[in-house]
């Protein structure tokens, strides 16, 4: 969890860098602090990764149609990757975290835009731990040459 004191200090250092609050806070700390905890960081970066890709693909979608030939393809992974993506919060978090497995329980009954709306706002600000990871990396590469 990049050597930091807590998963809310990282997720705070995340919100810096994104110039926000987050909404979901505490659900993203407890779910790194769980990953951590669990030893199943690589699990934790799998989802960073799904969620980056449902926020682009969600945006696609929202701009172009769902219905449309050359998104076809997109939506199909859209859906393959929301579905990975509750596999994985399930994983990590199991029952230890209420407030995502209601998140999570809301997507799976999905009746409500307004749930889905939700879940891609969570999902946002997860891939802001991808986009902080990133740069992170890249300042380190920038100070090796």
């Amino acid at each position: 969890m990049q050597n930091l004191s807590s998963a809310a200090e990282y997720v705070r250092q995340v919100e810096e860098f994104a110039g926000k609050k987050f909404k979901y806070f505490e659900e993203i700390y407890r779910l790194v602090e769980t990953a951590d905890k669990k030893n199943l960081n690589s699990k934790l970066d799998d989802l960073l990764f799904v969620a980056k890709f449902i926020v682009k693909a969600n945006n696609i979608l929202i701009r172009v149609g769902p219905g449309q030939q050359d998104t076809e393809k997109m939506t199909v992974e859209y859906a393959l990757n929301l579905n990975k993506a509750v596999l994985i919060i399930d994983e990590i978090a199991g029952d230890s975290i209420a407030s995502l497995n209601r998140m999570v329980d809301d997507l799976r009954g999905l009746n409500s835009g307004d749930r889905l709306d939700s879940f891609i706002n969570f999902m946002y600000e997860l891939s802001w731990l991808k986009n902080y990871t990133l740069d992170r990396k890249g300042e380190r590469l920038d100070e090796n040459s």
